[in-house]
């Protein structure tokens, strides 16, 4: 193993010394004594050791160590032992790199690798994968000599959802915990200290983290270039032993299925079967997004979302994460309520589909849900759902060429009319009140009106609209023309939008 001069500079810092590294690349292949008086010749991969005197002026019996343009001076005179110590320190490294690069990979462990490198180190470190699962860690540090995140980590073998969380309001911190590839030094507001951080991957894909937190020794160039021999060795043996993980057998036939791979029903029911999940039964699709747009805490919820609600089937798709549940299997209102609180406190969004029965059709239901995402509140934990925006769809998509308000019903045009002359929301009202099977109960509590304010409201429409709301036919006109008022409006809307952005690049252009 080729050495530097700050790998050197740490290793003599039980000297009192005095350093000038200006280079410092891992270039040493080894050590000479040398004099003044010497006739040799000087290589650049070499360290020579010798007396100070007279190298860079009086210094008495001083030793000086030098390579290239860099040199550590030593307030001593024994420049024999110096050497020896230099030799050591090349046993010492060597040493270490063989037994890291040397074992067999199937009896390695990334534990192992990390023990026999915590001399090296002398800090608490640990390895996460990229889906913040605990792959190895500082064995002789207990319970409360770090810091609460290091404790929760020992303790559960996974990176803790708030601190995530905290790492993701911090730019410069998830940046350097998504794209480090080489290892960083820099102070950490969540660990709380100086730490050093680095990224494994293999070919461009993040197989997971090593943290370093300075605690016992102090994190310099050495520790980065020792850290970066240590890092080849650990991603080896990660590649060959860390996939993504496969939570329950249905992952990989969920990811075949949205990428258009047909999958027999007997393999189907072969695969479900121990989740306990029947083919035909009753599924809801959740597209959930990451608003900070961090692959950390992506891959960290997508792993752990089955397990914390105890339901379905999750995993990273596309930078965003699949969760499919089995309606029949949970109370789909009480996991919602669950999932929202935990979208909420980890940043996320959600779309979800209508309940479906045929799994041939995942994608199309995936999309229903990405659908709803895309158009419904963008405020962390909301979950939308696809059948509160099929008419925003649709008026995106048909609503300039398709929709005529001459198809509207005459009595909604009539509270139209009214509500703009008075400046009620009658229209409002009843759009609720259809929508909920003309259920006074369920309608005054979606709107937060008392049961008699609402009775009262209805008594008062229908006298306006002045037909027959028993008509079912009549119901089914009066809906639709609510839907279509809704779509003009939106599209109106639109339209009025850009026009605005229109003239204002007409202005900024001129």
């Amino acid at each position: 193993m080729k050495l530097s001069m700050w790998i050197l500079k740490n290793w003599l810092s039980k000297y009192d010394i005095i350093a000038n590294v200006t280079n410092g690349d891992m270039l040493i292949e080894g050590a000479r004594l040398f004099s003044i008086e010497s006739q040799m010749s000087y290589y650049p991969y070499l360290i020579y050791v010798g007396s100070a005197d007279g190298f860079i002026g009086s210094m008495g019996n001083q030793v000086i160590c030098v390579c290239g343009p860099d040199w550590i001076r030593i307030k001593d005179t024994d420049k024999e032992q110096i050497f020896n110590d230099i030799l050591q320190a090349f046993d010492y490294y060597n040493k270490w790199e063989e037994i890291i690069t040397s074992y067999n990979r199937q009896d390695i462990t990334a534990q192992i690798l990390l023990n026999f490198s915590q001399g090296i180190f002398l800090n608490p470190v640990f390895v996460i994968d990229s889906y913040s699962n605990l792959v190895a860690m500082s064995e002789q540090y207990d319970e409360g000599q770090v810091n609460d995140e290091w404790d929760y980590l020992k303790k559960n073998g996974i990176m803790s959802l708030d601190t995530l969380g905290k790492i993701k309001k911090i730019p410069h911190l998830i940046d350097i915990f998504d794209n480090s590839e080489k290892p960083v030094i820099y102070y950490n507001e969540v660990f709380k200290c100086k730490t050093l951080t680095s990224t494994i991957s293999f070919n461009n894909e993040k197989k997971g983290v090593l943290v370093i937190l300075e605690k016992d020794s102090f994190l310099q160039e050495h520790t980065i270039q020792l850290t970066q021999i240590f890092l080849s060795a650990i991603s080896k043996l990660m590649i060959m032993q860390l996939d993504i993980p496969e939570f329950n057998p249905g992952v990989n036939m969920f990811n075949r299925i949205l990428k258009g791979i047909e999958v027999a029903d007997a393999k189907k029911t072969q695969l479900l079967k121990p989740i306990g999940w029947e083919l035909h039964s009753n599924f809801i699709i959740y597209k959930i997004k990451n608003r900070s747009h961090d692959l950390v805490s992506t891959r960290a919820l997508a792993n752990r979302i089955p397990s914390i609600m105890n339901s379905g089937i999750s995993f990273e798709y596309d930078q965003d994460i699949f969760y499919i549940v089995n309606c029949s299997l949970c109370n789909v209102s009480k996991l919602e309520e669950d999932l929202s609180a935990l979208l909420m406190k980890s940043d996320f969004i959600c779309g979800a589909s209508f309940q479906f029965s045929n799994l041939d059709d995942v994608s199309v239901y995936y999309k229903q849900a990405e659908l709803a995402l895309n158009l419904g509140k963008q405020e962390a934990g909301t979950i939308s759902h696809c059948i509160d925006y099929i008419w925003d769809h649709v008026s995106v998509t048909y609503a300039p060429t398709f929709f005529d308000l001459h198809l509207c019903h005459p009595a909604v045009k009539k509270l139209l009319d009214y509500d703009n002359e008075h400046g009620t929301k009658f229209l409002e009202t009843l759009h609720y009140y259809l929508r909920n099977e003309r259920r006074l109960t369920q309608t005054a509590k979606m709107m937060y009106l008392h049961r008699n304010t609402l009775f009262y409201r209805i008594e008062r429409i229908t006298e306006i609209m002045d037909t027959d709301m028993e008509d079912p036919d009549e119901r089914e006109h009066i809906l639709l023309s609510l839907m279509i008022l809704r779509l003009a409006e939106n599209t109106q809307e639109k339209v009025q939008s850009q026009k605005e952005t229109e003239n204002t690049e007409e202005e900024n252009n001129a």
